[in-house]
């Protein structure tokens, strides 16, 4: 593995391109209004664990966002 690759918890290996483009899709996600603009500057300065970190944080709140829509639709259905 380079030292430019990221292994994140589903053991998927990312490149920090990869990263970047999935931190800023899962961004646009919570907020479809106003579309995130990603700084390149500040991403150059980041290391891949710190990005790393951010992703797996933002996917974790993703899956809570899912879960809570989720179980409100269902609380819609009269069974």
């Amino acid at each position: 593995m380079s030292s430019l690759e990221y292994i994140d918890s589903n053991g998927e290996i990312l490149t920090q391109d990869v990263l970047v483009e999935r931190i800023h899709r899962l961004l646009n996600q919570f907020d479809d209004t106003h579309q995130s603009v990603i700084s390149p500057e500040i991403v150059a300065h980041l290391d891949l664990n710190t990005l790393g970190a951010i992703y797996e944080s933002l996917l974790a709140r993703n899956g809570k966002e899912i879960q809570n829509n989720q179980e409100w639709l269902f609380s819609l259905v009269d069974f």
